[in-house]
């Protein structure tokens, strides 16, 4: 759960060419304090003691040019800037982004940054939601001082308290990510809040993220339970997988669309069979397939029989019932059949009818695999409608 104000901790570091740098190259940036990634820069260039580095580097990539600089600085001098923030400094970009980094002063920053042109698209957008949440008297968080405090207690809460404050101004700002559900986020506040459940402080609920261990992962559980995220029949199908579903996809949508992947579809279908999660109708539909495959294999020549045995090696299981058969067998047996044929055929020299082998024996599902249940994708599918990954 991502619960930030990034628009508040970005609200004016407009007025900082570095802080507006796009850093679309390699990682880490020696220049930068071998800044990792583009929030690792972005912070490095939020402290005013790296301005100088930050605007050089700019300079040098193209991302600012010393001409744009020059202006918006020409600017500032020439009207003082909001509040007045670059009379009589020495350094006026640094000195206005002080002046702006204090909360007090956010519609007076963002307004001149609009007037100005020096916001923009989402970043003035959000600017906008902070400031029009301020007018309807809508608090910040009682941490949130300025930029630099409100960014660090918000995208890593120190206790409940600052998450829920957090989460709040977010929520009725409207900067809350589409991925954040509010009825969950406020079913998990609720858990936490009554003390009750597995988790009794924000930061150990944010280890369901990524359990470390089965301890954790089993008060995760616990924890959804108790919060009313998982009902309680599926709590033993999410032990099953881990929480994951194949290819270690996470969540229905992720797992639908990994599985709706035809290169996924086998190794959705052991997922599913290997973690109990087909039902009784696709298991009903598969044994019917497989004594049909019995029943085929029996009359088969030599050669289709040698043909099917080298493409599915686990045939003698599949036949006594020990396996069930996966999707792609129905195909391979095919093509065993419809080889042979084409090939006796073509041995007799057309002295028979094309009619007289033109069409091999359907069985074990065909092409389409229909005697083997769901085709492979919505039979994995299982695992993300259970929501067991």
């Amino acid at each position: 759960m991502i619960l930030c104000l990034g628009a508040v901790a970005a609200l004016f570091i407009a007025l900082s060419a570095g802080a507006l740098s796009p850093f679309d190259i390699e990682f880490p940036i020696p220049e930068l304090g071998n800044c990792a990634d583009k929030g690792a820069c972005k912070a490095y260039c939020d402290d005013e003691e790296n301005a100088e580095a930050c605007q050089t580097f700019a300079e040098y990539h193209g991302f600012s040019s010393k001409s744009e600089v020059n202006e918006r600085v020409r600017k500032i001098e020439e009207d003082g800037g909001p509040g007045g923030c670059a009379r009589d400094e020495k350094n006026p970009v640094r000195a206005c982004k002080r002046y702006c980094d204090d909360t007090a002063h956010i519609e007076e920053c963002v307004g001149y940054a609009k007037r100005e042109g020096l916001m923009e698209g989402e970043e003035l957008e959000e600017a906008e939601k902070v400031v029009a949440a301020l007018r309807r008297g809508v608090k910040l968080p009682p941490q949130c001082k300025n930029a630099e405090s409100c960014r660090a207690v918000c995208e890593d809460p120190s206790d409940l308290a600052v998450a829920r404050a957090c989460f709040e101004f977010g929520k009725e700002a409207g900067l809350l990510p589409d991925d954040i559900s509010v009825e969950q986020a406020e079913k998990a506040f609720a858990a936490l809040e009554s003390g009750t459940g597995p988790f009794t402080s924000f930061a150990e609920m944010r280890q369901c993220d990524d359990p470390p261990n089965d301890e954790v992962f089993e008060k995760c559980i616990a924890f959804a339970l108790e919060a009313g995220f998982l009902p309680s029949e599926e709590a033993e199908m999410v032990r099953k997988t881990g929480g994951k579903g194949p290819g270690g996809c996470r969540g229905r949508d992720a797992c639908e669309a990994y599985c709706e992947n035809p290169a996924n579809q086998e190794a959705c279908f052991r997922f599913a069979e290997e973690h109990d999660l087909l039902s009784e109708d696709d298991r009903e539909m598969m044994r019917e397939g497989v004594e049909q495959m019995q029943e085929a294999f029996e009359d088969a020549p030599p050669e289709v029989e040698a043909c099917i045995r080298e493409a599915v090696p686990e045939l003698d299981a599949i036949l006594s019932g020990e396996k069930f058969p996966r999707p792609a067998i129905g195909e391979a047996i095919q093509t065993c059949f419809e080889d042979f044929f084409r090939s006796e055929a073509g041995g007799f020299g057309g002295e028979f009818g094309e009619d007289e082998f033109s069409e091999p024996p359907a069985f074990g599902g065909g092409r389409d695999g229909d005697d083997f249940g769901e085709p492979p994708g919505r039979a994995s599918g299982a695992c993300a409608r259970r929501r067991v990954c």
